[in-house]
């Protein structure tokens, strides 16, 4: 008498059926894990230049020196947005004085400065690109306030009392804020 084996393994149609899923599921993965290395980019663009914001709000609300670590005491600071859209330039200078750069952040590749805009849609000039167009947030140390420039003569930028810098990552397409407030607050959303 003959005994019956079964059946011990998979038919050739249940593994491509499990291959093809594994595919799949894979490249959905490989999309989903892109984005959010760009959206991580993004973040660290917006974070970093927060934390250039606050340094100059602190150095010059504490009468750090200009540069750091000379007898230059009571110094202002700032923040210089750059026409080309990739950097931020920490900044100091006590009274008439040379102008030091501290620092230079530098956002990725894909971030770049979307816009800056002042009070109710004021749009600085920093978005047609022209050469004298920088933008500055300036913490002053004397009189504890922070003003505004345009370089490129908008009106309405140094009269406002807030700027929001957008930053935005061109192959994505997404969209963080900082927000500079007058008043002493600087928040990232």
């Amino acid at each position: 008498m003959q005994k019956f084996l079964p059946n011990l393994g998979f038919s050739m149609v249940e593994l491509l059926v499990v291959v093809v899923i594994m595919g799949i599921l894979g490249t959905i993965t490989f999309s989903s894990f892109s984005s959010f290395g760009e959206d991580q980019k993004t973040k660290a663009g917006t974070a970093g230049v927060q934390s250039l914001l606050k340094t100059a709000q602190a150095n010059a609300s504490s009468g750090i020196s200009c540069p750091p670590g000379s007898a230059n005491f009571g110094a202002n600071w700032w923040v210089e947005f750059q026409t080309d859209r990739q950097n931020a330039l920490l900044k100091c200078q006590v009274g008439s004085g040379t102008i030091q750069t501290v620092t230079t952040y530098l956002l990725t590749q894909t971030v770049q400065i979307d816009s800056i805009i002042g009070g109710s849609s004021c749009n600085s000039s920093i978005i047609s690109g022209s050469a004298t167009s920088v933008v500055k947030a300036i913490f002053n140390s004397v009189t504890a306030t922070i003003t505004f420039q345009d370089g490129g003569g908008v009106v309405c930028i140094p009269n406002s009392q807030y700027l929001t810098v957008s930053f935005k990552n061109t192959r994505i397409g997404d969209t963080r804020l900082v927000k500079i407030d007058k008043g002493g607050s600087i928040s990232a959303q």
